[in-house]
C-alpha cells in the first residue's frame, strides 16, 4: 500500500504569518477537516478587520444561495465605515461548479481587489475542490491564498492548543507580565508569546 500523502500546508502557514502580523491579505479560501482550527482562525482574522465600533457594519455575508459576481461587487464596493478594511464572507459556495460566465465575473473582482476589502470563501459542509487548469485557479493562486485545515498530526496539534490557550488567557489578562506554567510549556505572554519546553 503506497504511503499517504501529506497534505499541503503552506497556505496554513502562511496565513498564520499573515495574522500573527496583523496584515491580512485580500482573498482566502478557507477549507479542510479541522473545523475548530478554521474557525478559531476565521475569529482572529474578524477580530483584525472588525475594529471600531461600527465592526459588525464592515462585515458583509453572502450565502452560497444568493452569490453571484454582481452580488459580490456590491458588497466589495461598500468602503469601510470608521475602519481601515471591510470583510466579506461566503459560506459553502462551489466556486468550480460555477457556470463560465460567472468565473469569468469572478476572475475580473479577483484581480482588482482594493486593498480595504479581504473576502473569504468558507468551505465546511461542501469539500473544496479547485481546478488548478482554469483561470480561476490562477486568479486565486496570483492574488489570494488556499488554506488547508489538514488534519493535525499530535505534535502540531499540542502546538495549537497551547497557541489557543495563550491567546485566551492573554485576552483575559492584558499585555502585561504575565508567567504562566502549562504542563511542560513555560510561556511568557509579554514577549510576543515566547515558548520554551522544560527537558
Amino acid at each position: 500500500m503506497p504511503p499517504k500523502t501529506k497534505a499541503d500546508t503552506a497556505g496554513y502557514q502562511q496565513f498564520k504569518k499573515e495574522l500573527s502580523a496583523g496584515t491580512p491579505g485580500q482573498l482566502y479560501i478557507l477549507h479542510g477537516e479541522e473545523c475548530y482550527l478554521r474557525d478559531y482562525y476565521l475569529g482572529r482574522l474578524k477580530e483584525l478587520l472588525l475594529t471600531g465600533g461600527m465592526g459588525e457594519f464592515n462585515h458583509h455575508q453572502i450565502s452560497a444561495k444568493e452569490m453571484t459576481p454582481q452580488r459580490l461587487e456590491e458588497a466589495i464596493d461598500c468602503l469601510p465605515m470608521m475602519a481601515e478594511r471591510t470583510l466579506i464572507t461566503i459560506s459553502d459556495y462551489d466556486l468550480f461548479k460555477a457556470g463560465e460566465k460567472e468565473r469569468e465575473g469572478y476572475v475580473k473582482l479577483f484581480q482588482q481587489l482594493p486593498e480595504y476589502c479581504c473576502v473569504v470563501f468558507v468551505y465546511d459542509l461542501i469539500p473544496y475542490k479547485g481546478d488548478a487548469r482554469t483561470k480561476l485557479a490562477g486568479a486565486i493562486k496570483q492574488h489570494g491564498l488556499v488554506v488547508n485545515f489538514a488534519r493535525q498530526e499530535q505534535g502540531d496539534l499540542a502546538s495549537v492548543e497551547l497557541e489557543f490557550t495563550c491567546d485566551t488567557v492573554a485576552k483575559k489578562v492584558g499585555r502585561g507580565l504575565v508567567l504562566g506554567n502549562l504542563g511542560d510549556f513555560n510561556v511568557d505572554f509579554n514577549n510576543d508569546f515566547d515558548i520554551t519546553i522544560n527537558n
